[in-house]
């Protein structure tokens, strides 16, 4: 997961946020089913060890993180995800939630992200937010 995660807080902190991110969604499908389901494990984990997220309530939090598990249950999952030209352009209940939740992971990951006067970096908060999980 660590992998995945830092793939995506890489990517967004050196290109707008946007849906229709063509190189965003090709990190999202280089990951199976699986890597995502564990994110979103572990991302419910932190939540309910104190990371919060700025706006949402952490019922709401949990709520997208057991959606994106139920979606990545789903054997079409990955069909549904890839890159091929049946599914790329088409909307999808499972891509909207892929969507939110890694928006809500990148917002809760910033605001417990280090100021800018500490000497912590993203890769060492995760670490610990991590557990040393990968």
């Amino acid at each position: 997961m660590k992998t995945l995660t830092t793939q995506i807080w890489e990517h967004w902190h050196q290109h707008p946020v946007k849906k229709n991110d063509h190189t965003w969604w090709n990190i999202i499908r280089s990951y199976p089913a699986a890597e995502h389901s564990l994110a979103a494990e572990q991302m419910a984990e932190f939540v309910v060890e104190g990371y919060h997220h700025p706006s949402m309530s952490v019922i709401d939090v949990l709520t997208v993180c057991d959606q994106h598990i139920q979606a990545c249950s789903d054997p079409h999952w990955d069909t549904i995800m890839s890159g091929s030209k049946r599914w790329m352009y088409k909307s999808h209940p499972y891509k909207e939630t892929q969507w939110q939740f890694w928006r809500i992971c990148d917002e809760i990951i910033r605001h417990h992200q280090p100021d800018a006067d500490s000497t912590e970096t993203y890769s060492q908060l995760f670490e610990e937010v991590n557990h040393g999980k990968n």
